[in-house]
């Protein structure tokens, strides 16, 4: 079974089962961090091998990356090819987005937000909170194609064999 199919569903099912309840204190790595959490001792229960927490602003295997410029488009292929999923989690780092009649921003300085589905135009649907101040869960959408300046990076959630196990204490 690979982390994809092992993670992608219970992530995405748990952060969706909490719309507009607050998770934690509200933050939203809070959100993030805790779908995590919960996941790994779900399947630490069941024998089976838990997912990476959150280190951070990293969340297991980076499988996209983008800093829009004048000469880095958004990548060939885009979400879609690079294999984004329902279940992974996106961290977006001062994200200015310009769409037709306004714009929008993510992250001052980070934000983070858990995938649940993917658009034919490839829009990502998203559950987060901590949204314009609002501390509980809430649906969203980001379209990578109409970023313009910040940086976007979406992770695979992955076991904890993957890198090991991370010990964040000094």
């Amino acid at each position: 079974m690979t982390h994809a199919n092992r993670y992608s569903d219970v992530v995405a099912d748990w952060s969706e089962s909490k719309m507009g309840s607050q998770v934690g204190d509200g933050e939203c790595w809070t959100l993030a961090h805790n779908v995590l959490v919960a996941v790994a001792a779900k399947c630490s229960s069941r024998g089976q091998e838990p997912c990476m927490t959150s280190q951070g602003l990293i969340h297991g295997y980076l499988r996209y990356s983008y800093i829009p410029s004048s000469t880095n488009p958004e990548p060939q292929g885009k979400v879609r090819d690079a294999g984004v999923a329902r279940g992974d989690i996106i961290q977006l780092l001062k994200a200015h987005f310009k769409y037709p009649g306004g714009e929008a921003w993510a992250g001052d300085p980070d934000h983070t937000a858990i995938i649940t589905g993917i658009e034919p135009n490839g829009v990502l649907r998203v559950v987060e909170q901590n949204v314009g101040g609002k501390k509980r869960v809430q649906t969203g959408k980001y379209d990578m194609a109409q970023l313009v300046s910040g940086e976007v990076r979406i992770f695979q959630v992955v076991g904890e064999s993957w890198i090991g196990k991370l010990d964040p204490t000094w």
